[in-house]
């Protein structure tokens, strides 16, 4: 997925050799000049540019539709099965999104 460019895993390896609660103070010293700023974000965007969501991004927003929709699912079955326990396993459930303006020129059941 990353790019085998060496100037990307020399970065990271900067980074990853440092404790994360230091790593702010030090990059902005460190990287104060705005030469140095643009080198590191464009090395750290090269390794990035050649990952599959960032070639495709309609692909990763329908995983995320589809993961929602999963887990929609799953949170009416949780809900479902919490009011099974309260109620009793003979309820009848009716989940739906009909509200009352909708039911304008409909015959009552």
């Amino acid at each position: 997925m990353k790019s085998n460019n060496p100037t990307v895993y020399q970065v990271e390896n900067v980074l990853a050799e440092n404790q994360s609660s230091l790593l702010e103070s030090r990059v902005t010293v460190v990287f104060s000049n705005v030469s140095a700023r643009i080198t590191l974000s464009s090395t750290i965007s090269m390794g990035i540019d050649t990952t599959t969501s960032s070639k495709n991004l309609q692909f990763m927003f329908r995983k995320l539709r589809l993961a929602a929709c999963f887990n929609k699912q799953r949170a009416d079955m949780q809900l479902i099965n919490s009011l099974k326990q309260k109620f009793g396993k003979d309820a009848i459930f009716v989940l739906g999104n009909w509200s009352a303006p909708n039911e304008l020129y409909h015959e009552p059941i």
